[in-house]
């Protein structure tokens, strides 16, 4: 029980750290006057999805019986943050802004680690419960 509790809580500060990192932390351009740059909108949207994991994270220590499909839920998101400064809304095209040297890969990186994060909370239990199984049996 206390295993799938740290999985919770490093979802919790996984996804809090993305949030952090796209609101405060990682350089991405501003909007000029009416123009929307895409890097900003991407920002917006990872901080977003962001707290959306906290959120998971928060269910997923609270309430046990819910959790096998809150790992796949924090997988999704996790891919869907990864995803976000690439294909879905993108960032500057110019590929010497910082936020297509700097911003984009972080946020590439977070975002694997969340989905592997969501991934390894359903595997890894029951993974060590198949082991224990066949230890108590022999």
């Amino acid at each position: 029980m206390k295993k799938l509790n740290v999985f919770g809580i490093v979802i919790v500060a996984l996804g809090a750290i993305e949030a952090l990192l796209s609101l405060v932390v990682l350089p991405f351009c501003h909007s000029a006057g009416e123009v929307v740059m895409r890097c900003n909108s991407s920002s917006h949207v990872d901080v977003l999805l962001g707290l959306v994991v906290v959120a998971v994270g928060a269910v997923f220590v609270l309430e046990p019986k819910a959790r096998g499909i809150l790992s796949y839920v924090t997988a999704l998101l996790g891919l869907a943050i990864a995803l976000v400064p690439n294909l879905i809304v993108g960032v500057c095209a110019n590929g010497h802004m910082h936020c297509s040297e700097i911003a984009a890969p972080a946020l590439v990186v977070v975002g694997v680690a969340i989905a592997l994060a969501g991934f390894a909370s359903d595997v890894i239990p029951e993974f060590w419960n198949e082991i224990r199984n066949d230890v108590e049996t022999v």
